[in-house]
């Protein structure tokens, strides 16, 4: 029983093993048909290339036309003929003739490189790179398809990725003069572009905008993709009050580096500028992610949330802040007024107070906790507060107003009120005042 299965099995496998050999043998056969190089098409080929040396381009075409029709699969008649089209600027009838080469032979390097070549005279840069790089994995030890992709990679401004090509083609040629000039041109058009870049930043420290936005240009220029440009740029447009130009800087850099937490800070600070808050919210949101132990965007978003009314996000976001920061006064500012706005006066007071503790200096922190102890019913200490404000920066505006409202309506003392408002509309609010005058409070 055993013998006469044995034998079922070496049956069946002799059958496959037959029918496997059989199918190769048609295959390889209709290969060599496919492929096999007729003795009348190569003398037409010969016959078109002799034209093409003497500048017939019109009857070189033919013969390679008469090349293709005896033999169909002859990719090298193609490029013959798709180089002519090239050459006559028909680079669309060029890339097309290049395409029947590749379909006939798919592993022709020549028709991808020649292809490519076309695809970056026509600045369809991408193209190129598949195509040269579908070159490199049929052969992987042509420098010149590396050289022509390091090439391309450079026009589009991939200059790592150009000198890592143009490394790969010396590697192989050590002599190919084509890489080592691409090579340096490189290295000379990142130095100049650093070397602009910082010129930019120079000027952008003096506050000359124009002469910065001037240096980042060249650098975009010479660099296309050189992110920190634009993103400088972008800073410059913005201290210009040109937001929308700032913007399209800004995008693009993220475009260009998706993980720059500072491109996502600084546009979302033009839309909290803009009161765009939700956009502001997901550029921050963004940040945040690219890096949790930056307290920046937790304030900022923060912000957005207080100015929306979602005041537990506002304050979370806020001691987050804090958390990553401990002096961060101005998070313990904001903090204080949500508290303020929701009238827990006490936390409130505490947070402003430990503002004052941080930065003994910050007037509008004496402001805030002066307008917090009034709800609180400590006036003669709120007055303490204002004037404090008032020592340290003479023309806080609201703590004139605050002191003059507590001055006339707690403490009845028209004359100091009176003087307190004076000097506020002086500063350019003449609400109070107006309102004292029009009542014959005040002269």
């Amino acid at each position: 029983m055993g013998q006469r299965v044995r034998g079922i099995i070496f049956d069946v496998i002799f059958v496959v093993f037959i029918f496997i050999s059989v199918f190769l043998s048609i295959w390889y056969v209709d290969r060599l048909k496919k492929y096999q190089v007729f003795p009348e098409a190569v003398f037409a080929y010969l016959k078109g290339i002799s034209y093409c040396k003497k500048m017939d381009f019109t009857n070189g075409i033919l013969c390679f036309d008469k090349a293709i029709t005896i033999q169909p699969f002859y990719a090298k008649a193609y490029c013959e003929k798709g180089r002519l089209c090239e050459l006559s600027g028909k680079l669309d009838k060029a890339i097309s003739i290049y395409s029947k080469a590749i379909e006939t032979n798919p592993r022709y390097i020549a028709a991808y490189l020649s292809r490519g070549k076309v695809y970056v005279r026509k600045g369809i840069f991408k193209a190129a790179i598949d195509d040269y790089t579908t070159a490199i994995t049929i052969n992987h030890r042509s420098d010149s398809v590396y050289c022509h992709r390091g090439i391309a990679h450079r026009m589009m401004g991939f200059y790592n990725k150009a000198i890592n090509d143009f490394n790969k083609a010396i590697g192989i040629n050590p002599r190919n003069i084509q890489a080592l000039t691409g090579k340096a041109v490189i290295y000379r058009i990142k130095r100049q572009s650093a070397m602009h870049n910082k010129m930019g930043l120079f000027h952008f420290v003096k506050k000359e905008f124009d002469q910065a936005i001037f240096e980042y240009n060249k650098v975009i220029m010479m660099s296309p993709r050189f992110m920190a440009a634009y993103y400088n740029r972008g800073l410059s447009y913005k201290e210009r009050g040109e937001f929308d130009q700032a913007l399209l800087n800004f995008n693009k850099a993220i475009k260009i580096k998706p993980k720059c937490a500072n491109a996502y800070k600084s546009r979302g600070n033009i839309y909290l500028k803009q009161k765009n808050y939700a956009r502001a919210i997901t550029d921050y949101t963004e940040a945040i992610n690219i890096n949790s132990r930056d307290a920046l965007p937790y304030y900022k978003r923060g912000i957005c949330y207080k100015e929306i009314n979602e005041s537990d996000k506002a304050i979370f976001d806020f001691d987050k802040a804090i958390s990553l920061k401990s002096n961060f006064y101005a998070a313990y500012n904001e903090k204080g007024l949500v508290h303020y706005a929701l009238e827990k006066y006490d936390q409130a007071h505490s947070d402003f107070s430990k503002v004052i503790q941080i930065n003994p200096m910050f007037a509008e922190a004496y402001v805030n906790r002066g307008t917090v102890k009034v709800k609180q019913g400590l006036y003669k200490s709120a007055i303490s507060d204002f004037s404090k404000a008032i020592e340290i920066n003479p023309d806080e505006v609201y703590a004139y107003v605050s002191r003059g409202i507590v001055y006339m309506s707690i403490f009845k003392n028209v004359q100091k009120a009176c003087t307190d408002w004076k000097r506020a509309c002086e500063l350019g609010n003449c609400r109070n005042y107006g309102i004292a005058r029009v009542k014959g409070y005040c002269k």
